[in-house]
């Protein structure tokens, strides 16, 4: 179970075709994620050979390859336009222009909830207006909130920051999503969710059919450790695809043996002498 082998066994692989809507297949929660992160000013922007360092950067903690493989890859597989790095902003500008608009709208609507509470003050069926007063009351703060945040990353990054990444490779009318990271700070921003609508949307577009959202664990319980992983990649309409992975032929039963028993020693060797509470 989990990941057995460092090829995944099981793929999440989304079908689709030129024609259809791509963003109404995908679950709620990632369709609200992609909402929020076009709300927030994230935009998607494509590297070149001169971008693997900063690509680099990103996803470097994800896998032990090291810089020179993507290196190599964009050298070897650029050469015939196989390959392609993707990057999200976030473009502080106009995430507050995007932030102040939603507020300003808010507020209004508030403002009206205000006086349609004012105008029915003497009802008995004021407890609809209420309950709508206080959802409205709650966006409000969370759209100034946003503001007040928008502003003080605009100071911080005038020019706005890159805060996401992703590795795309492109054969045969299907694209493989190689690897992706995001700085850490920015999750909320919901960099990856962007990138991979983005780039799935603009390939369904060039007639690309079959979009391979990379391994999933082979343990599909909800206790899994890798459960949030599984659950965000099926979330974008993919479906589970099963490979015929590993198998060890033994053709020395005695030396496979000792093999087994060596590895559990190793394992051993390597666990801490003190474990945390």
């Amino acid at each position: 179970m989990n990941f057995e082998n460092l090829k995944p066994r099981w793929n999440a692989v989304t079908t689709t075709n030129s024609t259809e809507d791509l963003f109404s297949r995908f679950s709620k929660e990632i369709r609200n994620k992609i909402r929020k992160a076009d709300k927030m000013g994230i935009e998607i922007l494509e590297g070149d050979a001169s971008s693997v360092k900063q690509f680099y950067s990103l996803v470097d903690k994800k896998h032990s390859r090291k810089l020179n493989y993507y290196l190599d890859m964009m050298e070897i597989l650029g050469k015939k336009d196989m390959i392609k790095l993707y990057f999200a902003k976030l473009d502080t500008a106009k995430y507050i222009e995007k932030s102040k608009t939603l507020f300003e709208a808010e507020e209004k609507r508030n403002n009206e909830i205000n006086q349609e509470l004012e105008e029915n003050i003497n009802s008995n069926n004021t407890t609809n207006i209420i309950k709508r007063k206080m959802a409205s009351d709650i966006l409000l703060n969370n759209c100034k909130q946003n503001v007040i945040n928008a502003t003080n990353l605009y100071k911080e990054y005038p020019s706005g920051v890159i805060v996401g990444a992703s590795a795309v490779i492109k054969y045969n009318k299907e694209i493989f999503f190689l690897i992706d990271g995001y700085k850490q700070e920015f999750k909320r921003y919901c960099p990856n969710h962007y990138l991979k609508y983005q780039i799935m949307n603009f390939y369904r577009k060039e007639g690309y059919t079959r979009m391979h959202l990379n391994g999933i664990s082979g343990d599909f319980n909800k206790s899994s450790a890798f459960y949030g992983l599984t659950r965000f990649k099926l979330g974008f309409a993919s479906e589970i695809e099963e490979y015929i992975g590993e198998f060890t032929l033994v053709i020395n039963k005695g030396k496979y043996k000792s093999y087994q028993n060596a590895s559990k020693i190793v394992d051993w060797l390597n666990e801490p002498l003190f474990k945390k509470n």
